[in-house]
């Protein structure tokens, strides 16, 4: 009987075959590949989105109705991850990634007048936003030479919270 260290021994032995069987024989397919000079092999992009969100409240009421305008709540950047690599000749894969994350806090002070009443209005609001959004896809490259057209199948992903 084979003991538990030379069974694991065994197994990643034949997981490093597999591993370098795949590497030697899709090597030559994707450097030896007919790649249109429009293309890149790959591309990998690291860095930031950035965004400039603004709001605009309203409350109305049978008795007059208040509004914020637009209230711009500040510059935000976003990390981004995007990559791209082509497989064989005119196929890739696609994968895009970012996260917005961020809380707010706004608050008003009104003074109005409704039948000859003075009526003053005092309000906090906070809200805390998440937004998570990833797509990947396949390509297909079809053309030749300098002129090349990208159709492709993929999903993506978004989550939304407001707290």
């Amino acid at each position: 009987m084979k003991s538990p260290e030379n069974v694991l021994t065994q197994h990643h032995s034949n997981f490093r075959r597999k591993i370098a069987v795949c590497v030697i024989v899709l090597t030559p397919m994707y450097v030896f590949a007919d790649l249109s000079p429009a293309l890149d092999r790959g591309s990998i992009s690291i860095g930031e989105l950035l965004t400039n969100p603004k709001i605009d409240v309203g409350i109305s009421t049978p008795y007059g109705n208040v509004q914020t305008g637009d209230v711009s709540l500040g510059k935000q950047k976003m990390p981004r991850v995007k990559a791209e690599i082509i497989l064989f000749d005119n196929q890739g894969i696609s994968f895009d990634t970012y996260k917005y994350k961020r809380s707010y806090t706004a608050g008003f002070h009104e003074v109005g007048n409704i039948a000859g009443n003075s009526i003053t209005a005092d309000g906090n609001a906070s809200l805390d936003v998440q937004l998570d959004y990833s797509k990947l896809a396949y390509k297909w490259w079809l053309g030749s030479e300098n002129t090349v057209l990208g159709i492709g199948l993929g999903a993506a992903y978004y989550k939304l919270l407001f707290q």
